[in-house]
């Protein structure tokens, strides 16, 4: 019988830990939800994914390699101002709206691609 390999990677382990800021919170009844850490730090870039649906955002950084060459073939680069339409749940595709087009992405890609807040029209 061969060996089984484990997709557990130990650097996600922290991912489930609440920092203190978000324990302090959550002790607080009067704060309904922690506040994402990039946010304390004064910088607003988050992964798309994170970004509620019907939200404009500007793109800020594609992932590294063939997923960032396949999203600037499809009109996703830097600086562009897409619309997340939807995020499916469990890990599904997150649809967006680029110049009048929808395109959606795998979850794992929308995780890699940063942006920022968009102004309004």
């Amino acid at each position: 019988m061969g060996r089984q390999s484990s997709n557990f990677n130990p650097e996600q382990e922290n991912l489930f830990r609440r920092t203190d800021s978000e324990e302090e919170a959550l002790s607080n009844p009067a704060v309904s939800e922690p506040p994402h850490p990039r946010q304390e730090a004064g910088d607003l870039r988050c992964p798309l994914r994170d970004v509620p649906n019907g939200r404009r955002v500007r793109v800020v950084s594609l992932p590294r390699g063939e997923s960032g060459a396949r999203l600037e073939a499809l009109g996703i680069r830097p600086g562009k101002i897409v619309t997340k339409l939807s995020g499916m749940p469990f890990s599904g595709p997150v649809a967006l709206e680029l110049d009048g087009r929808q395109i959606a992405v795998g979850h794992g890609v929308s995780r890699a691609i940063l942006v920022e807040e968009a102004p309004e029209p």
